[in-house]
């Protein structure tokens, strides 16, 4: 009888630490995306414990985790490149009621996490009607700078509706032009 007690309290144990794990991660996530000036490296996110690709996913989803968090936690998806993170990514982008600056975060994300494939997704938002989501796809396909980025923003300089994208692409191509 003493050993089943014992036994039961040590799975009581086990089953609570397990289950506290993934709120300290998340605290721990919490602290570093507060305490850095841009986005923790991935080395230094890993050691706030097991789960934080799918913490970052949870905070970059939630709009009432608060601006800072939500945005870091977009940015730093870039660093764990998976389904998951992409899909977090696609939600957020084909969710018009999201903040523009989570948007404009998650078209980074796709351009740093899959170069030339995330292409055909930030593409569209050259036409967007919010000027920080315009501005935001010149940025992400000037970063994936592949052949495909290139026809994008090619595009965007002779037939965008936005004199604001044509000039941030010709501004880009004279930067780029010794």
């Amino acid at each position: 009888m003493r050993r089943t007690i014992i036994v039961a309290l040590a799975l009581s144990c086990l089953a609570t630490a397990a289950l506290a794990a993934p709120d300290a991660t998340e605290a721990r996530v919490r602290r570093l995306l507060l305490a850095h000036h841009g986005v923790p490296e991935r080395a230094v996110l890993l050691e706030a414990g097991p789960g934080v690709p799918e913490v970052l996913a949870r905070l970059a989803a939630d709009p009432s985790a608060g601006p800072w968090y939500q945005d870091g936690a977009v940015s730093a998806l870039a660093l764990f490149p998976s389904p998951r993170t992409q899909a977090v990514l696609h939600a957020l982008l084909a969710d018009a009621r999201a903040r523009p600056e989570a948007r404009s975060r998650a078209l980074t994300s796709l351009a740093i996490a899959y170069g030339a494939s995330a292409v055909p997704r930030v593409a569209p938002f050259l036409e967007d009607a919010d000027p920080a989501l315009r501005g935001a796809a010149v940025a992400a396909l000037a970063r994936v700078q592949g052949p495909e980025a290139a026809r994008a923003l090619s595009a965007a300089r002779t037939q965008a509706r936005f004199p604001d994208v044509v000039e941030a692409v010709e501004r880009l191509s004279r930067a780029r032009t010794p």
